[in-house]
């Protein structure tokens, strides 16, 4: 992985092209709560696995601090972490030698204390389940704006955001945000779904339901664009000149 920023910010992402072939699929997907397929779920593992490996190789101070994370709009069900998103991730973290997780989330909705409780004894429960003792884990929720978050410049190691760019309003300051919070040589890991590249993917008619439905899904769905160049908007943010550090991928049977 190469430096991608006038930060020496290391970036990885996947931008997922993650809406389903046709209308007339649209109502079992409203139905499907929280279910993800699996193509999407082991994308977002990988993802956040390889932003804390990354993170862990480019640092001076593992054994000295936990590694701090961040993640942007996390919800107020805690999804990321209750759908054992982070497993592999905090894998990577026992092996590297950081003597410990501070996990952040931000939202607007907040959480539950009891839901923060419930969470943090999954993460507790992966670093048990990988059979090393002395790893300390801390976690938090914090209610606010994603654009606005009160941490020194540069205090985390890692930030993380899945399914969030696309509901943000101004998403070049929440990547100021994100550029500012983390440290020289921190790790972005993000996966968000796309508007498709019409005529180069196979997906045409997807694009025009993109297009279609996008104000409905603005509606309902907490302003959610289905049509943002999200990658595109994060290429420029952080400078990068190749894409060879993003994945576009299509998983049907998805929102």
């Amino acid at each position: 992985m190469k430096n991608l920023s006038r930060r020496e910010t290391l970036l990885i992402g996947a931008g997922g092209l993650v809406y389903g072939k046709i209308l007339g699929n649209a109502i079992g997907k409203l139905a499907q709560g929280d279910v993800r397929p699996e193509e999407h779920e082991s994308r977002v593992k990988r993802t956040f696995a390889e932003a804390f490996e990354l993170a862990s190789n480019s640092s001076s101070e593992e054994s000295s601090r936990p590694i701090r994370v961040l993640e942007l709009g996390i919800g107020s069900e805690i999804r990321t972490i209750n759908r054992g998103l982070y497993d592999e991730a905090v894998t990577k973290i026992i092996s590297s030698g950081y003597n410990g997780i501070e996990l952040v989330g931000v939202d607007l909705d907040g959480a539950a204390a009891t839901d923060v409780s419930n969470a943090k004894s999954k993460l507790l429960s992966s670093v048990e389940y990988a059979g090393v003792d002395g790893i300390n884990v801390d976690f938090k929720v914090l209610q606010g704006d994603v654009e606005n978050i009160a941490f020194p410049n540069g205090y985390f190691d890692v930030v993380t955001c899945c399914l969030v760019l696309c509901s943000v309003e101004n998403q070049v300051s929440v990547l100021e945000e994100v550029k500012r919070l983390l440290r020289p040589k921190g790790t972005f890991g993000w996966v968000e779904h796309v508007a498709v590249q019409r005529g180069s993917e196979g997906h045409d008619f997807l694009a025009i339901q993109q297009i279609a439905l996008d104000p409905l899904q603005q509606a309902v769905a907490h302003n959610c664009h289905l049509h943002r160049e999200t990658d595109e908007v994060i290429l420029e943010e952080f400078k990068m000149s190749t894409k060879r550090d993003v994945e576009r991928f299509f998983v049907d049977g998805m929102w």
